[in-house]
């Protein structure tokens, strides 16, 4: 279900590197992807997929980058969250 949400919003497999336009859902969706991951213990699978967005400093991450879709918003379109493995 998260794949083919995440891949009708340009979002995915074989996607990184390539522009995208995030929004609060799919970011939403990321985060859900990444939770039931780790629930499941597919650590190596979520570390793979958390690697597409770096350290979080991506522009892209940041409403300024989506001028059009958020007009005059600052800031990051994520909140931090912390994933623990134990």
């Amino acid at each position: 279900m998260t794949a083919h949400f995440l891949s009708a919003h340009g979002q995915g497999l074989g996607q990184v590197g390539q522009p995208t336009i995030h929004t609060h859902k799919t970011l939403q969706m990321w985060s859900a992807r990444i939770s039931l991951m780790l629930f499941l213990k597919l650590y190596n699978e979520a570390e793979r997929e958390l690697d597409a967005f770096g350290e979080m400093t991506n522009p892209d991450l940041y409403y300024e980058y989506h001028e059009k879709a958020y007009p005059g918003r600052k800031g990051k379109c994520w909140q931090k969250v912390h994933y623990s493995s134990q």
